[in-house]
C-alpha cells in the first residue's frame, strides 16, 4: 500500500475524531441560544448567459448557451452549525440541460483559536482546498474555468471533510469595502482536507483518498494588505480502478502571487506535478506511470471607472506524453461593464495554440452576461 494511501486514511480518521469531539460542544452552545432565532435562510442565484462563436478542433461553431446556472440555499441551523446546498444546471454537448448537485454540506464554526481565526469545518460535498480561494481573487469565473481546472487537473468540489480558517484578526472595514471582503484575515488563510478524489461529478473508483492543503500569507498587511503568497499541494492517486501500484499517481504543487487593490487585481502562478484527477494522464506503454506537467498563468483586471473593466491573461502549459504533445499557450482578453453588484457583461476573446502541429489553433469570441442575486 502506497504511503499516500496510509497518510490520507490516517488524516481522514483524525478529522472525523475531531468532528465527533466538537459535536457535543455545538449542542451545548445551541442549547444556550434563543430557539426562535433559528433557522435562518438565505437564497442566492448565479447564471452565465453566453453567445459564443469561433473555431474548435478545426470546426466552426456559433451558439447561444447557458454555461452555468447555480441556485444556492444557505441556512444557519444553530449558532455553531450551518448548511449549504447548491444545484448546478448546465448544457451538455448535446444541448440538454443537466442538473447536478454541486455542494451539499454541513459547516461547524468554531470561532477563534488563539492566532487562528474563524476556524471552520465542512463535511459532505464540499469545496476543494484551492479553487474557492482563487475565485475570490480572480472574479472572472464567468468567462471560463480557472487555469488549473481548465487545464484538466481538478474541479472545484468533492466529497470529504475540510478544516479551514485565517491567521489573525480581520483587515479593516475600509479594505473590505474597497477591495475584498473574502478571506479577510490580516495575515492570511489556510485550508486542509481529505477527499474521495474523483470530484463531485464522478464516482470514486478506488480506495485511495486525496489530501489537499493551501496556505496563504500576507507578508506586508499594514503596507500592502492586498498582496498575498499562496502555496497549494495535492497528493493521491488518479481516479481509476485498480490497486495503488496499478493506478497513476496524482500530484499537484502550485505557487501563486496575487495583488488586489481598489483599481484592479493581478495574479501570477506556477504549477507542476504529475497525473490528473481522472487518472487519464498516463504513458501509453504503462498505465500506472503518470504524465508529468508544468505551467504558469498570468491574469490582470483594471477598473477604468465604477463600471468599465479591462481583463486579460496568458497561460502556458507543458505536457508531453509518449503518444503526442499536449502542450499549449493561451491568450485571452476582454472588456466588461458592471451594471452593479457584479451583474456584468463581458466581451471576451480566447485563443489557444498547441505545440503539436497536428492540432488546429482554437479561437473563441464570446459575449457573456453574469446575473447574480
Amino acid at each position: 500500500m502506497k504511503t499516500s494511501k496510509w497518510f490520507s486514511r490516517s488524516l481522514a480518521l483524525l478529522v472525523f475524531l475531531f468532528l465527533s469531539t466538537v459535536t457535543q460542544a455545538a449542542a451545548q452552545q445551541a442549547g444556550s441560544g434563543a430557539a426562535d432565532e433559528f433557522p435562518q435562510f438565505d437564497f442566492e442565484g448565479l447564471f452565465y448567459l453566453t453567445y459564443q462563436m469561433g473555431e474548435n478542433g478545426g470546426e466552426d461553431f456559433s451558439k447561444f448557451a447557458v454555461t452555468r446556472s447555480y441556485f444556492t440555499t444557505k441556512v444557519d441551523i444553530l449558532p455553531m452549525l450551518s448548511a449549504r446546498i447548491t444545484m448546478d444546471a448546465r448544457q451538455d454537448d448535446t444541448g440538454d440541460m443537466k442538473v447536478r448537485l454541486k455542494y451539499a454540506y454541513g459547516k461547524f464554526d468554531f470561532g477563534d483559536w488563539g492566532g487562528l481565526s474563524k476556524v471552520n469545518l465542512e463535511a459532505g460535498v464540499i469545496h476543494m482546498a484551492w479553487l474557492d480561494f482563487e475565485q475570490k481573487v480572480n472574479l472572472y469565473r464567468m468567462r471560463d474555468k480557472m487555469f488549473m481546472e481548465r487545464s484538466g487537473l481538478f474541479n472545484s468540489a468533492d466529497i470529504g471533510v475540510m478544516l479551514a480558517g485565517g491567521f489573525g484578526e480581520d483587515l479593516s472595514d475600509k479594505y473590505q469595502d474597497e477591495v475584498s471582503s473574502y478571506y479577510p484575515a490580516k495575515y492570511g488563510s489556510w485550508a486542509v482536507g481529505v477527499y474521495n478524489g474523483g470530484g463531485y461529478s464522478a464516482k470514486e473508483k478506488n480506495e485511495d483518498k486525496t489530501v489537499q492543503a493551501r496556505v496563504t500569507v500576507r507578508p506586508l498587511p499594514d503596507v500592502l494588505p492586498g498582496f498575498q503568497f499562496s502555496g497549494f499541494g495535492l497528493l493521491g492517486e488518479g481516479n481509476q480502478e485498480g490497486e495503488p501500484d496499478e493506478t497513476p499517481d496524482y500530484k499537484v504543487f502550485n505557487l501563486t502571487a496575487s495583488y488586489q487593490f481598489p483599481q484592479g487585481t493581478f495574479t501570477a502562478q506556477y504549477v507542476t506535478g504529475e497525473g490528473n484527477q481522472e487518472g487519464s494522464w498516463f504513458e501509453e506503454t504503462d498505465p500506472s506511470m503518470a504524465t508529468e506537467y508544468d505551467g504558469f498563468s498570468l491574469f490582470g483586471e483594471i477598473k477604468l471607472n465604477a463600471n468599465w473593466r479591462l481583463v486579460g491573461g496568458f497561460d502556458d502549459f507543458t505536457r508531453t506524453p509518449e503518444d503526442g504533445d499536449r502542450s499549449f499557450t493561451r491568450f485571452h482578453g476582454g472588456v466588461g461593464y458592471d451594471f452593479g453588484g457584479r451583474n456584468l457583461l463581458l466581451f471576451d476573446l480566447d485563443r489557444r495554440s498547441w505545440d503539436d502541429d497536428v492540432l488546429e489553433t482554437d479561437t473563441r469570441f464570446q459575449t457573456v452576461m453574469q446575473v447574480r442575486f
